[in-house]
């Protein structure tokens, strides 16, 4: 399956190092890889002919397993925050060659769902990495159209998970954020507003990513877990991949699609950098 999920973390990163090395042929090379991904193949076609959303893949026939007979684009869409999807569609909308329709876009939009937990409304979603990854590269602050403030709305969604660990796991108001990660026996991770999948694992990249959203509430959680698990949870290349209260477990694995958006928040709330 040709995904652009994970393409977009790939992409979004060509264009942070054609933009750090600017005026060199890093810059040239990132451009050109930028300007050769083909982002409108993957919008789908209503019955009448006109664009939908994005989907989720593309696959050639009989070569998938899990969609042998599929011949082209996976037959579901990309709507409200799943995965990254929100970078996905912002890099889209943006390409010079290949770029989604307006349409497209808005039906993007229309496909938020609003709910509430905790007194904290935000858009329904799963694990927090959803809004860590695209906000990683995205200065979302003081960006808001019909249907939310997308910065606003990241810091409920953290403040709503909190307040879930708190509740739910029994956690000090210092341990929260519910993201995939690698836990004892589990790797999804997510709280309300959002389908609930709970055993007590926190991902260190939720919390440590929420540091230029919630500075105060991301250092506190760094600061907790760094002296509840000492060594355990923090060494050579950061906080490890989660911690659980609930089972003493702590991950002993560093992985690079968790510590990227750390190292990327924490420059965003230093420097601003990436932004």
């Amino acid at each position: 399956c040709v995904a652009p999920c994970d393409s977009a973390d790939f992409i979004a990163g060509v264009i942070v190092a054609g933009e750090y090395f600017k005026g060199t042929p890093v810059e040239a090379l990132a451009k050109k890889i930028y300007d050769n991904v083909q982002w409108d193949k993957f919008v789908a076609k209503k019955a009448d002919g006109s664009p939908d959303l994005m989907s989720f893949g593309w696959v050639p026939h009989h070569v998938s397993e899990s969609y042998y007979e599929t011949d082209g684009l996976l037959d579901f869409n990309m709507s409200g925050f799943v995965d990254n999807s929100l970078l996905i569609y912002a890099l889209a909308l943006g390409s010079d060659t290949h770029p989604i329709p307006q349409a497209t876009w808005e039906q993007y939009v229309d496909s938020f769902t609003l709910a509430e937990y905790a007194g904290r409304e935000c858009v329904y979603a799963g694990s927090i990495f959803c809004r860590t990854v695209p906000h990683s590269f995205i200065r979302f602050s003081r960006k808001r159209d019909r249907k939310i403030d997308y910065f606003l709305d990241t810091v409920n969604a953290y403040l709503a998970d909190r307040a879930f660990n708190v509740k739910e796991n029994g956690y000090p108001p210092e341990l929260w954020g519910l993201t995939d990660c690698f836990g004892k026996d589990s790797y999804g991770h997510s709280a309300p507003p959002g389908p609930i999948m709970n055993d007590g694992t926190v991902g260190s990249t939720a919390f440590v990513g929420a540091l230029p959203h919630v500075p105060r509430l991301s250092l506190e959680a760094m600061r907790y877990v760094r002296n509840q698990f000492g060594d355990r949870a923090f060494g050579k290349y950061g906080f490890t991949s989660s911690v659980n209260l609930q089972n003493n477990f702590v991950s002993p694995l560093y992985v690079g699609i968790e510590l990227g958006p750390m190292i990327m928040m924490i420059e965003n709330a230093r420097s601003g950098l990436i932004w």
